[in-house]
């Protein structure tokens, strides 16, 4: 039995029910077992020692020192090394109060997580990357009051499990410093089962990690009782230098001794010099920053396009909000034996209803198409099926364990029902729709569906649609040209339709296509009609983002831009070319209509990109 007796003081005592022993400092005094995820494999029991705890708690305590008497929150069950020892003993040794909360409720409801912290002037609590990202899409800070939370004793909120997105970590810190927190209050960890949760945590997130460039936040240094190293790739005994990529490898009073009746396990998890192998790799960079490498390189292959999985489930998490209980992306193989992205989700409430059903399809839908330009594979999981769902205490559902369970047929049944679902709805939305586009309109939306490979009803396509909404990029504006070509027979030039992204724009430009093939006066040239600047976004509350291409002018490379938040507006300036000639009044043309899209003393920034068609 362990007994941590904190007072108020934060003392920390140890008691013994058994008085012949000395103490329970001794590394062969088992506390406690807790298995691990089981995410590589089957679960293990890892052994705690009282040593183990005590020396892991009291080093926690020194990260983030909390407000004196202010409480942990947690919402962790208590039966996740990260509820327990990071929280739930952490407080009993600081001798604060605890409030504890299930994950049912705060996981649909990230507003009640900050009603919480700001009622009981939390100090502390735990929030995983999945779970600030949906934090920072369900509230818009923008329509909020300024006294709308207190957060003024929020003095530090672990972030760990998985890897935490710098970007994600921005905003939320931004958003939980708005309210009194500090800027660095989020603090990103490394922790597993064996090592007692965390051992190791970046106390100046995200400054650090935008600083270094990061798009994957550090994980720090490492407290008290625990050592890293990076052995490289392939190696033994030979240690990584800064910045090179290896296995991680840690050793200390804090990382366990074994597995529970598991030597084989045990024998094979330490290396002959008695360091842990975790199974990560990582990379210490110049500062003695922990990187996790892997967490980075998780990709699934598209027709050869490689994208980060990571990326994938943040953009769905972001795109469904609230609107699901939970959502997994993970690659599958499709008709023709390439991976697609597939997502599934836990709706809030069962049945769900069809348009409920065809909402998140296209909401996933265009989210996986701005990361990945492909359509997903999306479906919602039947209520019977969710006891063979493995869902972990942190909330997040296992990719490789669902993506395991599709290839063996077990969500067969579900996706049928979804589909018969989509395709009731799709007739409904038909019918609610007839004989509001036009005739061009109308053709126009089936033309960027076929380009897409998707149902017009699926991806919401109307006349107001712009093509850079619903994932747009370089290669589908060309074959829109050309499908469009060789329907109408016409010349579309490629900026026609960049300038006109919308449906009902360019359905306009088309109709006056013969106005503008009329041959050219003597005295016109065709630099009469060049207009350099190109719309990428309009609206928006920001300086606007100009974009200049060093080379040719390419427009195509700057698509992608487009899909970044629509507060700032976006436009390309292109030279004349080589289809016009080169003119002296090039720049004055430039500077003419600049102030026309974005008034006559616009306070610009200015983008200028490589010759890199990975933009």
């Amino acid at each position: 039995m362990l007994s941590l007796n904190g007072d108020r003081n934060g003392k920390l005592e140890t008691c013994s029910t058994n008085r012949e022993e000395d103490s329970y400092d001794k590394t062969g005094v088992i506390a406690m077992l807790m298995l691990t995820s089981g995410s590589t494999g089957s679960s293990k029991a890892v052994q705690f020692t009282h040593k183990q705890i005590l020396t892991a708690v009291a080093s926690k305590a020194a990260v983030h020192p909390p407000h004196t008497g202010r409480p942990f929150l947690n919402w962790i069950g208590l039966d996740h090394v990260a509820g327990l020892t990071e929280t739930h003993l952490l407080a009993l040794s600081l001798g604060v109060d605890q409030v504890h909360v299930s994950a049912a409720d705060i996981v649909p409801s990230p507003r009640l997580f900050l009603d919480l912290l700001s009622r009981h002037r939390v100090s502390r609590t735990f929030a995983p990357n999945f779970f600030l990202a949906k934090l920072v899409s369900t509230i818009d800070v923008a329509i909020l009051a300024d006294n709308e939370w207190d957060l003024t004793s929020l003095g530090c909120v672990v972030s760990g499990g998985e890897g935490n997105d710098v970007k994600t970590c921005a905003a939320a810190s931004a958003l939980f410093e708005k309210y009194g927190a500090s800027p660095n209050v989020i603090t990103t960890g490394f922790g597993i089962t064996e090592t007692c949760a965390g051992c190791m945590y970046n106390e100046n997130c995200p400054a650090y990690d935008i600083s270094q460039g990061y798009s994957i936040a550090s994980v720090g240094k490492c407290i008290r009782g625990i050592k890293m190293r990076i052995v490289t790739l392939g190696s033994l005994t030979c240690l990584a230098v800064p910045g090179e990529s290896g296995d991680l490898q840690v050793s200390g009073p804090v990382v366990f001794e074994g597995y529970y009746r598991n030597p084989a396990a045990t024998k094979q998890a330490f290396t002959l010099d008695g360091w842990f192998r975790t199974g990560d790799p990582g990379m210490i960079d110049s500062n003695g920053n922990l990187n996790l490498v892997g967490r980075s390189k998780e990709v699934i292959n598209i027709n050869g396009v490689k994208a980060a999985l990571a990326d994938i489930q943040q953009a769905i998490e972001a795109a469904l909000s609230n609107r699901v209980a939970r959502v997994v992306a993970f690659p599958s193989k499709n008709l023709y034996n390439t991976e697609q992205v597939t997502i599934a989700y836990i709706p809030k409430l069962f049945p769900m209803r069809d348009e409920d059903m065809a909402a998140i399809a296209q909401s996933a839908t265009q989210a996986c198409l701005l990361n990945t330009a492909t359509c997903p594979l999306v479906f919602p999981l039947l209520e019977q099926s969710l006891p063979q769902i493995p869902i972990f205490t942190l909330g997040k559902i296992s990719p490789s364990k669902v993506a395991r369970l599709f290839e063996s047929g077990a969500f067969v049944r579900d996706i049928e029902l979804h589909e018969h679902a989509i395709r009731r709805a799709r007739e409904h939305m038909r019918a609610c729709d007839a004989g509001l586009a036009t005739e061009t309109e109308a053709q126009l939306i089936e033309d960027v569906a076929e380009v897409l490979d998707a149902s017009p009803n699926l991806l919401n396509i109307h006349a107001g649609t712009s093509i850079f909404d619903i994932g747009f990029n370089s290669m589908h504006i060309i074959k829109l040209k050309y499908r469009i070509e060789k329907r109408l027979g016409l010349d579309l030039p490629v900026v026609n339709i960049i300038k006109n992204p919308s449906v009902r724009a360019l359905a306009a430009d088309i109709n006056a296509q013969p106005h503008r093939r009329q041959p050219l006066s003597p005295k016109q040239s065709p630099s009469d009609f060049y207009d350099p600047v190109v719309v990428l976004r309009a609206g928006g509350t920001k300086a606007p983002l100009w974009l200049v291409h060093p080379g040719a002018g390419e427009i195509l490379v700057f698509c992608k831009v487009s899909a970044t938040p629509r507060r700032r507006q976006t436009a390309f300036v292109r030279p004349a070319g080589s289809r016009i000639g080169v003119r002296p009044e090039a720049i004055q043309q430039h500077y003419r209509n600049c102030p026309c899209v974005y008034g006559s003393n616009p306070k610009v920034s200015t983008a200028y990109a490589l010759c890199d068609r990975r933009i």
